[in-house]
């Protein structure tokens, strides 16, 4: 058996006779490989590390690819060091030693060659030991510190848990860096502060106020095993939420958690077959950690929508489709509600629960599999809704740019603006979306920011295209296939910025991730000056980087842009 693989060496492997085969394994060689230079910062004393490279082009969980240990000898000025074997992606380039602060490094490999990442000057590292205590003086076990310079992506960054004596520590910790950290503890306020390294960090936690109450329906009757979420609401209006937060009520309805802010607490409770109950706690004031009971919190049961689900070429029912809602959802003063899913019964029929008795617009949508999803908007007044599902139409999306930016992006499809699904890469560039859901429907190219532990989308890096699906038809959309061509290289103060995500803003936007080299190609449909912003490297403190902009006309445009980083305005007072 001959198998051949782009960007791999082709391996010949022998399948033995008879008609119980059993699994053969097989593994590729990359043609492909990534070197990069460590420089010390001592040359006086030997310096020993372990580089890690860590592969985060899979949507699951980044994984260890190749580690080594790395020793620079007394007077060793630099060391190359190369690793083979390793497949085109994306990956973040991890260093640390006993002596050596931890770093890391976003770096994109090209396939079928070497990548040189460049240069990678060590920093020293050393030990920072600390404690967390209570407003009593007591030790706090357990709580969870993290210690970071406050980038996303590159940067120091660092987790660990308190003992019994509420002591801590972090290796490679960089000389002479500011750091910021936070402490959370579940039974204390949470708190974040600034740290330059001078002492042991000494951290104080506030013991946090414990809030309590019961869910009881409108006969006294408790409501058990009910999910509950705390929203935190600042001052400034900042809100935090976080899933540790969450708490669940009891068989008697009780429910109990631990105010790990002190801000308004807002408590938001979705109990099925209720109406969803939004509760206020005020502000903490300082110093006061008594319980906060809220007593009985009294659900009311709501309205019932009931209706068939059917099959709308036979009229058959559609057994175990699901229908779910969304209450007065374009109202920003209104609390979004969501209702269900419940699943119809082997008649196609179904019972959603929990309706507001009050007048409101809602959304209800039906989904099987094999089905287009069926949306429908209705009044709460509505006593009856039946849908008929269909096998709905076919979206093809083509999106012509690298390899690496098909491999962090992803395609999305969305009718109005609540429900949306996945569009699938069944060739490289070529994204398909089956059985969707006719009407006017939102088309999103994202790519994604790598972040440590896995991948964000945010919306800047985003495009969109509004296309209209029929039944039984495909609709089309492309993405960078069109417009003045616009090519060259981005850098940071002269050094390449490589597998960096960015945007092009003008008349017309245009999004990309830079080759490892840091060259780029993207197309924008329309002529003029456009201006580039990246994203996954943080700037200094107070500062912001920036690049001059380009004149881009047809048929195509060479633009070299050096980022350079200039200091934050202040906000204008008024």
């Amino acid at each position: 058996l001959r198998v051949a693989a782009g960007g791999y060496e082709t391996r010949d492997v022998e399948v033995p006779e008879g008609t119980d085969v059993p699994l053969v394994p097989l593994s590729l060689v990359a043609r492909s490989s990534l070197t990069f230079t460590l420089l010390p910062f001592d040359t006086r004393r030997e310096v020993s590390l372990e580089v890690r490279l860590v592969d985060q082009t899979a949507r699951e969980k980044p994984r260890v690819f190749d580690s080594r240990r790395v020793t620079l000898a007394v007077g060793q000025r630099s060391e190359k060091v190369l690793l083979e074997n390793v497949p085109p992606g994306r990956y973040r380039l991890q260093w640390e030693g006993p002596a050596v602060a931890l770093g890391e490094k976003a770096v994109e490999v090209a396939p079928e060659k070497r990548t040189d990442t460049g240069t990678i000057a060590l920093q020293a590292g050393k030990l920072v030991e600390g404690r967390v205590v209570d407003d009593l003086g007591s030790p706090v076990e357990g709580a969870r510190i993290r210690l970071s310079s406050g980038a996303v992506g590159d940067g120091f960054a660092r987790m660990a848990t308190t003992g019994t004596d509420g002591g801590f520590s972090f290796s490679g910790y960089p000389t002479g860096e500011p750091m910021k950290w936070i402490a959370s503890e579940k039974s204390h306020i949470r708190k974040m502060g600034d740290w330059s390294g001078e002492t042991r960090l000494e951290i104080v936690l506030e013991r946090a106020q414990t809030v309590k109450g019961r869910l009881v329906d409108e006969s006294g009757d408790p409501v058990a095993r009910v999910r509950i979420e705390p929203l935190y609401l600042a001052e400034d209006g900042v809100t935090t939420q976080y899933p540790w937060n969450k708490t669940t009520s009891g068989e008697d309805g009780a429910f109990s958690f631990f105010r790990e802010f002190p801000d308004l607490v807002v408590l938001t409770i979705d109990a099925s077959g209720f109406e969803r109950k939004r509760v206020e706690s005020p502000a903490v004031v300082a110093g006061t950690t008594d319980d906060l009971d809220l007593g009985d919190i009294v659900l009311s049961r709501g309205r019932s929508i009931r209706g068939t689900v059917t099959d709308a070429e036979t009229g058959a029912p559609i057994p175990l489709a699901q229908v779910s809602g969304l209450v007065d959802p374009e109202n920003e003063d209104s609390v979004l509600s969501s209702l269900g899913p419940v699943s119809a019964g082997e008649d196609g029929r179904y019972e959603l629960s929990g309706v507001p008795g009050r007048e409101a617009p809602l959304v209800l949508v039906a989904r099987s599999k094999g089905y287009a999803a069926s949306t429908q908007t209705v009044a709460t007044s509505a006593e009856t809704v039946d849908f008929r599902l269909g096998k709905g139409g076919r979206i093809e999306v083509r999106v012509c740019g690298s390899p690496a930016e098909l491999r962090s992006g992803q395609m999305t499809a969305r009718l109005g603006p609540f429900f949306g699904s996945g569009l699938s890469q069944t060739s490289p560039g070529l994204f398909v979306g089956e059985g969707l859901e006719p009407g006017p429907t939102t088309v999103t190219w994202r790519l994604s920011l790598p972040v440590p532990g896995g991948y964000a989308y945010i919306a800047k890096t985003q495009d969109e295209r509004l296309v209209t699906v029929e039944a039984g038809k495909t609709a089309t959309a492309s993405f960078g296939c069109d417009g003045v061509v616009v090519s060259g290289t981005m850098t940071l103060l002269g050094v390449p910025l490589g597998g960096v995500t960015f945007v092009l803003e003008g008349p017309a936007k245009a999004i990309g991730v830079t080759e490892a080299d840091g060259r780029f190609q993207v197309r924008v449909p329309l002529e003029g000056r456009f201006v580039p912003e990246i994203f996954g490297r943080k700037p200094p403190a107070g500062k912001r980087f920036t690049a001059g902009d380009c004149d881009v006309r047809a048929p195509a445009a060479s633009c070299r842009f050096d980022f350079t980083t200039v200091d934050v305005e202040p906000p204008k007072k008024g």
